[in-house]
């Protein structure tokens, strides 16, 4: 009765009310039971409305507490070997056998293991059922689109909830859809239908299945890395925070995780081009840049060349060449911390002079080499506006009636002059 108001009512109201009964159920259902009964019912909405389902229907998939107790199924018992080991037993020792299987079922019921493993039975289910409902949406409706701009649009709704649900549970994916899937992410990164995170989420799925079990179907992830380098530059001050969020996620597994795999190149082309997109961004999104910056510099210790201003690389560096494998990096310098450590944030300062060895802080070690690059940036959101009040040498200060600016006089009806006071007195 809940889960078809998620998509057949016109009501907003009641397609709220049916999220968040159904989101609650997979919040606080322990074993999976209800849950299951849930997803399959979403999963016929589904199917049966295609690409016109409401949204709110697909992201309910993301509350599913599968992420923390799935395990691994057990391989299924051989019953031939079963048998023959049966054939071999005498009557006393079948009766034997039998009381010794009671007793280990009744101490797994004390132990609570058999409900561990219903747990994952259950798991294993569920996710079977979310997946089929991502790929029956991607396969469906990738190929079916035509010119249809209203379909494009319906489709694009529908991706951000589907992609962020495959990044969420990458790592549990079945190995027999790795092949399938990563072929149907590549036409879609192909395609115009995708936005920033869109496209950023389908790596992220890409590099969290050749982490684990995808590293058999030798998959060549170069035209991924290509992907993500040529859009570092469309992240900027203006990208959403979850945007941010993603682009470290996407940083973490598809270069610090495949520290092995990489090229060298590829590894000089994201210092270099991250360096310069964290100019560009506000305090905790280049903070959290310059801290994975320094674990890539960690994790590859000739990449430290980069910052030697004697050593100059064969060549040129084509900067606007999106391709990280032949964009020579090597034959530049980071020139832009020199500009970093000029920064007006102090934070941001001495974070530079660490990373360039110019500075030894223990604080530094202590406070944000032991945390995530995305614990970081959440815990710096917020507090640049802070820091930048409480800095001494960055206060603003009003301007007097009658300054020269640039050539002209700032008068007290001045729209900069409005402007700098409402900042000020918004964030005393």
């Amino acid at each position: 009765l809940i889960v078809p108001l998620l998509t057949v009512s016109k009501y907003s109201a009641v397609c709220d009310s049916a999220f968040r009964a159904v989101t609650m159920v997979y919040k606080q259902d322990k074993l999976g039971q209800v849950s299951l009964l849930f997803v399959k019912e979403t999963e016929k909405l589904i199917k049966s409305c295609g690409i016109l389902v409401n949204p709110i229907a697909l992201s309910t998939f993301l509350y599913l507490k599968v992420d923390q107790v799935v395990e691994k199924a057990e391989d299924r018992k051989d019953m031939k070997k079963i048998r023959e080991g049966w054939k071999k037993m005498s009557r006393k020792e079948r009766r034997k056998n039998k009381e010794k299987l009671k007793l280990d079922a009744q101490w797994l019921e004390i132990e609570s293991k058999e409900s561990d493993k219903k747990r994952a039975e259950f798991n294993t289910k569920i996710l079977n059922h979310v997946f089929v409902t991502y790929f029956r949406i991607l396969k469906r409706t990738l190929f079916d689109l035509t010119d249809d701009s209203i379909k494009k649009e319906k489709f694009k709704s529908l991706l951000n909830p589907v992609l962020e649900g495959l990044a969420k549970y990458a790592s549990l994916i079945n190995a027999e859809y790795f092949d399938d899937l990563v072929n149907v992410l590549h036409k879609l990164m192909s395609s115009d239908l995708l936005d920033i995170n869109h496209s950023l989420y389908c790596n992220q799925t890409v590099f969290e299945i050749l982490s684990d079990e995808g590293k058999i179907l030798g998959i060549d992830p170069q035209r991924f890395y290509t992907r993500l380098y040529s859009q570092l530059s469309e992240i900027d001050t203006s990208s959403h925070e979850k945007t941010i969020e993603i682009l470290l996620h996407c940083l973490d597994s598809m270069i610090l995780k495949q520290r092995k795999q990489v090229s060298f190149s590829k590894v000089l082309a994201f210092i270099k081009r991250l360096t310069v997109i964290s100019l560009a961004h506000l305090e905790p999104a280049s903070l959290a840049l310059l801290l994975i910056i320094f674990k890539i510099i960690h994790s590859f210790p000739k990449s430290d060349i980069l910052l030697d201003t004697d050593y100059v690389g064969s060549g040129f560096y084509h900067q606007f060449l999106d391709d990280p494998e032949h964009c020579n990096a090597a034959a530049s310098n980071l020139w832009e911390f020199s500009l970093l450590k000029n920064h007006h944030d102090p934070e941001i300062q001495q974070f530079s002079l660490f990373v360039t060895n110019t500075s030894k802080d223990d604080r530094i070690t202590n406070h944000y080499l032991l945390k995530s690059t995305l614990d970081v940036y959440e815990e710096q959101k917020g507090k640049s506006f802070e820091r930048f009040f409480m800095n001494q040498d960055n206060q603003l200060k009003l301007i007097p009636k009658k300054t020269k600016f640039h050539g002209y006089t700032l008068k007290e009806e001045s729209l900069t002059r409005k402007s700098l006071k409402m900042l000020f007195e918004d964030n005393q």
